[in-house]
């Protein structure tokens, strides 16, 4: 059984267009460490984010992506990490994956980073992770000077997706859709309370 200095790192992951929900998120991940159970056997450092706690030094030798790597805690050291999904999947990378293959954005590249922790650290221990899907619908005008990078961003949320799904169309991951910003902050209020609580107990 963990002791009440128990110290919980959450990790944000997510693309520039759910700003909302990174804000939110933030609030309930702060909310979490006043919960009247909660708090007596643990502490929240702080929600570890890439625009958040002064933000990090972008270095003009370094990609943005290392500059961030450098900047501030992996996924794979944090206990959860949270990926907030809905109209864009974000930049391609400089950085190549074990196949050769660059990453899409550097928010498959936190994911990834997380998933694989155990590998990467040689350890069993793993994050976990929790992933949102806005399903709200996505507004695109045909005018629009941005309509095939729009287009392609929205492809590639998808194929993320549709990765959780085995050749028979059964999951063999699971994700959460959500539609308002308030079904998001309750869900994930909830989500994290009972993944904290597995945590501690299995500490």
């Amino acid at each position: 059984m963990a002791d009440a200095n128990t110290s919980i790192k959450v990790f944000l992951s997510s693309p520039g267009d759910v700003q909302d929900e990174r804000n939110e998120a933030e609030k309930v991940i702060k909310g979490l460490a006043s919960h009247p159970v909660l708090s007596r056997r643990i502490s929240i450092s702080r929600c570890i984010a890439w625009d958040r706690g002064g933000g990090v030094p972008m270095y003009a030798d370094l990609s943005p992506q290392e500059s961030i790597d450098l900047g501030m805690e992996k996924p794979s050291q944090c206990d959860i990490v949270v990926v907030i999904l809905w109209s864009r999947f974000g930049s391609k990378l400089d950085k190549l994956k074990p196949d050769g293959n660059p990453y899409l954005s550097g928010t498959e590249w936190e994911y990834l980073n997380a998933r694989n922790a155990g590998i990467l650290a040689g350890r069993s221990y793993k994050p976990y992770i929790l992933i949102y899907r806005c399903i709200r619908d996505v507004s695109i005008s045909p005018n629009d000077e941005k309509l095939e990078d729009r287009l392609n961003q929205l492809l590639l949320v998808q194929n993320f997706f549709k990765a959780f799904r085995n050749e028979q169309g059964t999951f063999q991951g699971f994700y959460t859709e959500y539609k308002t910003l308030e079904e998001f902050k309750k869900r994930l209020e909830l989500d994290l309370r009972k993944t904290i609580l597995e945590r501690i107990l299995s500490a």
